[in-house]
């Protein structure tokens, strides 16, 4: 099992960050990530199941919201795709008006002919690669009046 973390300071409220981190209109819109199916209004919710026709950069994948707890923490897990494992885990915690995001996706590949993993070496990197992109737009949107396109103005339990 291989995991890639990433750690993002941004000077807005927890709520404000969790929620646009959450939202799979701006997720789609910033970073293209393509939803097919399930995505619930305003976002991410406990047991949502949605189907992404792009996600993280890679091919169509079933993610399940398998942890919520707003605006704290909140995790997919594949429930259908490419990985035998595959979990993206985002935390929250505001300090002195900013709010740490944390990133982290654990991931394992599924075993090809021969128990040889069936995956590319490079996974990691993009990985991370489409983490700081989901990042750097959510510091820009929450940073600014750009969030507003995105969400009510009643904070979201």
């Amino acid at each position: 099992m291989a995991k890639v973390e990433l750690l993002t300071t941004i000077k807005a409220p927890e709520q404000r960050v969790f929620d646009l981190a959450r939202n799979t209109d701006f997720i789609k819109e910033t970073v293209g990530d393509e939803v097919k199916s399930g995505a619930p209004k305003g976002g991410l919710t406990a047991g949502a199941e949605v189907v992404y026709k792009k996600y993280i950069g890679g091919g169509e994948v079933t993610m399940q919201t398998v942890a919520f707890e707003s605006p704290l923490y909140f995790a997919e897990s594949m429930t259908k795709g490419g990985f035998k494992r595959l979990v993206y885990e985002r935390r929250f915690a505001e300090e002195d008006g900013n709010t740490t995001m944390r990133d982290s996706i654990t991931y394992e590949f599924a075993r090809g002919p021969f128990g040889i993993p069936a995956g590319s070496p490079f996974v990691g990197g993009r990985f991370k690669s489409a983490m700081k992109a989901r990042a750097a737009a959510i510091k820009k949107a929450a940073e600014s009046d750009q969030y507003r396109k995105y969400l009510s103005q009643e904070p979201t339990t």
